[in-house]
């Protein structure tokens, strides 16, 4: 039984967007993806990658879906080429991506997922305040059809650590205004279902800040990153008595809901 029959497009609230750096751009920089070139960068690519943030800094978790043709591809060219040496006079920093292997919850299909870090709250509202930033942010229709930006203040020191042998999933809840603490208990009643599965919750961000030019409801409550030990392990949560014991909460505790399945490469 595919976990997407568990869930169903809900309704929609209005809120107004945060203001965030959305930066996708070409970058010589260490990524969780890895691409390899000979047998020997095949075995390293078993090896796997951490990305440290320190407290007091800001990470931004990255989705896109690119347009096609000639004319997106110049776009997204000529976004990076401005966007991302302004950003990086701020101290932004892009950390690493995973590729996208389905969207098994939720109609958001992006192709990658991509970490950044902020050094400072000062540091990035800097950059937002630049004179020449509004008029490149509002390029980015010319180059996706949706991208989306996920930002919250690190309160401790964290490593993500992302192993080419295991997958990962990125939930992303915007909670029910008229049930605010459904979701809390959802994701309380499952965490033994979620063990039981061969899943560990790797990251949560709490209202974080949010930005997009194509979805109007506004910033999700909650985004939760887990890892799982095979691909299987979201599809054999769906099927836990933990899972459904509880999804209720989840009904009611949403108005949207979106999962998206990840890996190293």
């Amino acid at each position: 039984m595919s976990i997407s029959m568990f869930f169903s497009p809900r309704f929609k609230v209005k809120r107004v967007f945060l203001s965030a750096a959305l930066l996708v751009a070409p970058a010589a920089c260490n990524t969780v993806q890895q691409q390899p070139s000979s047998p020997s960068a095949s075995a390293e690519i078993k090896a796997p990658v951490s990305i440290t943030y320190k407290e007091g800094q800001l990470i931004s978790i990255i989705t896109s879906v690119p347009k096609t043709g000639e004319n997106a591809r110049q776009a997204i060219a000529t976004y990076g080429a401005t966007a991302f040496p302004l950003a990086s006079k701020h101290g932004l920093k892009r950390e690493g991506q995973l590729l996208v292997k389905a969207a098994p919850v939720g109609d958001h299909k992006p192709v990658v997922t991509v970490f950044y870090s902020w050094p400072s709250e000062t540091a990035e509202a800097a950059f937002n305040a630049e004179p020449a930033w509004p008029a490149i942010k509002d390029t980015r229709a010319d180059a996706w059809d949706e991208l989306r930006v996920y930002t919250d203040l690190v309160e401790k020191d964290m490593t993500l650590t992302f192993d080419p042998n295991k997958t990962y999933t990125l939930a992303m809840a915007w909670t029910n205004p008229e049930n605010p603490h459904d979701y809390d208990v959802y994701m309380k009643g499952i965490e033994g279902a979620v063990a039981q599965s061969g899943g560990r919750f790797v990251y949560k961000m709490f209202d974080p800040e949010f930005e997009s030019h194509s979805l109007d409801d506004g910033a999700p409550g909650q985004v939760t990153l887990v890892e799982w030990d095979t691909p299987q392990g979201l599809e054999n949560f769906g099927e836990t008595k933990g899972f459904k014991d509880n999804v209720k909460y989840l009904s009611s505790g949403v108005t949207r809901f979106e999962i998206i399945a990840l890996s190293v490469s």
